[in-house]
């Protein structure tokens, strides 16, 4: 299911050195006492600029699991990979990478869970005549490009001398030279997106290293637009 989700073998189902080099590489980025807490800030005051208060000053319903996931993409976006969604003049034209990130994961995870957890025989045997496979396979194909763009992008900027954090997950993956190919890098990339999309490991990063408690400059606007009440 996850090599599916992932677009091919992923060091969460791989095994032997494939796994190993990447375990190993990516092991202190989690496991650093580095302070994720500036750039998870700025991505909620971001978040309340832009979606947030319009909707409130609109007098809008606020879908809050949707906006829940606009936040969890663009902390994997500017945390993970250092990365602005639809940045660097990336090759999607106008579509909405972060959009076409969190899609695709829906689409992908409905349908391989189908699949894995099998209610119609002839689907099982046949999925891949199911007009839903062939969207999800669309899914992920278009996430696989997103991320191609993130890598490319980081490139971009390291070949520019422009700044850029030595400690991301992507430099960490870029810099990693035990990859037999981009490819592999690609696949890692999307299950990552996928992990964040699926677990509370972002959210623990914001806790455990950061240090995160509620922000003063945070529950003073949300007071302000009305919607934190005691």
């Amino acid at each position: 299911m996850f090599d599916d989700v992932a677009g091919g073998v992923n060091f969460f189902t791989a095994e032997g050195l494939r796994w190993r080099h990447v375990r190993k590489s990516l092991a202190p980025v989690f496991a650093s006492e580095r302070s994720f807490y500036p750039a998870l800030l700025d991505c909620i005051h971001q978040w309340m600029d832009t979606s947030l208060t319009p909707l409130i000053l609109a007098g809008k319903p606020v879908e809050i699991s949707e906006e829940m996931l606009k936040i969890t993409i663009d902390v994997i976006g500017r945390v993970g990979f250092d990365y602005e969604w639809n940045s660097n003049n990336n090759n999607n034209g106008d579509d909405d990478e972060a959009k076409i990130v969190l899609e695709g994961l829906q689409i992908a995870y409905l349908d391989y869970f189908r699949e894995a957890v099998p209610t119609n025989t002839f689907r099982y045997l046949a999925g891949s005549l199911y007009p839903a496979r062939r969207r999800a396979r669309r899914a992920v194909n278009a996430m696989k490009d997103v991320c191609r763009n993130i890598l490319r992008s980081h490139r971009e900027r390291k070949a520019a001398s422009l700044p850029y954090d030595p400690k991301s997950i992507i430099c960490t993956l870029d810099e990693n030279t035990n990859y037999e190919s981009d490819e592999e890098r690609i696949c890692d990339m999307v299950l990552i997106c996928a992990g964040g999309f699926v677990t509370s490991a972002w959210q623990g990063i914001s806790k455990n290293k950061a240090g995160c408690v509620p922000n003063s400059s945070v529950v003073r606007r949300t007071k302000k637009l009305g919607t934190v009440q005691h």
